[in-house]
């Protein structure tokens, strides 16, 4: 399997932390998953990488799309049509956040899904408001559902013993909520008078200086710790001593946050927003609010006696088990068996 993406760490994208988790997974190396990582969009750049494409005997090539490295470029979609039109190689896409395009994303994405052999997203939701615009994509496409690329923790804590009482865990950059997250945690605080172990765990964008200095005021008026520069083992460690993980994301959860993936493998209680991609699964295991409901809720946990704070942890326990893939080599087993 040939891997292409448009961003890889160190640089920040989710599909980048995806892409890696991949193929740096157990079952991606001893089947032999190879990176292209494709970084000059120009028409040299996509020569050099079609050169590099039918220099690898591999016959199957996963394009991970859209990625924050391509852009708005049009490369991966002429990459896709020249694959399956003057190759031989079996181009399959996974196609990520399909819900979030507008109709211009739309238009250049139903290239992607036409002249794609195979099409993979990562939760039914997605697959389905594809099929809905798209009928035929029925036909070509599966789920593979997505996992954290944060690790478990080695110590998970009963929610009773733990030390955080609500944190949040992402990118530190507009439009993920971390405004609203402050917020809560100051109405319980002026509600309550009560101190409040309160963090933002997450890396700030270079580029966001502004942004991010705003933030640290906030959250600085708040009595909201910043914590920044952790390594995984370290944000696992973090997440598995929070009791309550806030994740107010302004257009709903749904299956593949990130975040939120991480907070469940680590068995911290959640309380997130409600919004269209919210799935009846997590209604039934999690706290499903509004923002305005949100100290209301969280506080409300937090008032809890030990005991029923441990039995709702019992909730989420079951949502693991049962919901969530068992790890990247699993995944990169779907793949693999889909993709044959």
């Amino acid at each position: 399997m040939i891997l292409v993406t448009g961003t890889y760490p160190p640089q920040q994208c989710g599909v980048a932390d995806y892409s890696y988790c991949l193929l740096n997974s157990n079952a991606g190396k001893a089947s032999g998953w190879k990176l292209l990582h494709t970084q000059d969009l120009s028409f040299e750049g996509f020569k050099k990488t079609i050169r590099a494409i039918k220099q690898q005997d591999d016959v199957n090539v996963n394009l991970q799309f859209p990625s924050r490295g391509f852009g708005k470029s049009l490369f991966p979609h002429f990459l896709c049509i020249y694959l399956r039109c003057f190759t031989n190689k079996k181009i399959a896409v996974t196609v990520h956040e399909f819900t979030q395009l507008g109709w211009k994303g739309f238009i250049c994405a139903y290239i992607i899904l036409l002249f794609a052999k195979q099409l993979i997203f990562t939760n039914e939701f997605e697959r389905a408001a594809a099929i809905k615009r798209v009928p035929w994509v029925k036909k070509k496409s599966t789920v593979i559902r997505i996992f954290s690329n944060i690790s478990q923790s080695d110590n998970l804590l009963k929610i009773s013993q733990r030390t955080y009482d609500v944190g949040c865990f992402g990118y530190i950059r507009p439009l993920k909520g971390i405004e609203n997250f402050i917020e809560v945690v100051k109405a319980i605080k002026d509600k309550q008078g009560a101190s409040l172990n309160a963090y933002i765990l997450g890396e700030t964008w270079p580029d966001l200086q502004e942004y991010t200095a705003k933030i640290r005021a906030m959250a600085a008026d708040a009595g909201v710790t910043i914590l920044e520069g952790r390594n995984d083992k370290e944000v696992a460690d973090i997440l598995a001593n929070t009791k309550v993980a806030y994740l107010p994301y302004p257009d709903g959860l749904s299956e593949r946050r990130g975040s939120f993936l991480a907070f469940v493998r680590n068995l911290a209680l959640i309380v997130s927003t409600e919004g269209p991609f919210v799935t009846q699964v997590q209604r039934d295991y999690l706290k499903i609010t509004t923002e305005a409901q949100a100290p209301e809720i969280v506080s409300g946990i937090l008032a809890l006696s030990s005991d029923e704070q441990d039995a709702m942890q019992q909730q989420i326990i079951a949502f693991v088990q049962n919901e969530l893939p068992a790890s990247w080599d699993d995944i990169v087993k779907q793949y693999n068996n889909y993709l044959q």
